[in-house]
């Protein structure tokens, strides 16, 4: 619950939703209702997704409680992302950085193209933390081993991810 609701503070602080398990998208303006009900959305499709996949790899005993708590804690790096585009600061820089350079233009100022490398870094490092922990927490709760239990999770994800952009709603009201 705590990361659900750290993810619904995140969310309105840093305009954004979350149309999938470890994906982000920037918004004019979010509620912390309609982000705390993406994260629900996205964690019940994540955790049928997994179950079924993991039946289907074989899995014959699934810690169904570990994974859905497994799943909650690996977004933990995700939901805390969101804190870096306060005021909306990431998502300007960003758009102000791919303007100039499809207009050709210089970049702008030195210290502002470092600051927004590093943070890009830091978000990749984020984003690959999840998808381990995700991997991590699939695996264990499923007790697969080998190949194919990152072919099944890999399977996993890129379903989870189509059902959640569907099933998101661009406004719950």
């Amino acid at each position: 619950m705590l990361v659900l609701i750290i993810g619904s503070v995140s969310a309105m602080v840093g305009n954004v939703r979350y149309p999938g398990v470890f994906t982000w998208q920037y918004v004019d303006t979010v509620g912390w209702m309609a982000a705390f009900f993406d994260q629900l959305i996205c964690l019940a499709v994540t955790f049928v997704v997994f179950v079924a996949a993991a039946l289907f790899s074989g899995s014959e005993r699934i810690r169904y409680w570990k994974l859905v708590g497994s799943i909650m804690m690996a977004r933990a790096p995700i939901v805390i992302l969101p804190f870096l585009n306060f005021n909306g600061w990431l998502l300007e820089a960003s758009e102000q950085m791919v303007d100039l350079n499809i207009e050709g233009n210089d970049l702008p100022e030195f210290i502002a193209s470092i600051l927004l490398v590093l943070v890009s870094i830091v978000l990749i490092v984020f984003m690959v933390w999840t998808l381990s922990l995700l991997f991590n927490a699939y695996r264990s709760s499923a007790r697969l081993t080998g190949v194919g239990s990152l072919i099944s999770f890999i399977l996993a994800m890129i379903i989870s991810l189509i059902i959640s952009g569907i099933l998101i709603p661009d406004s719950y009201f």
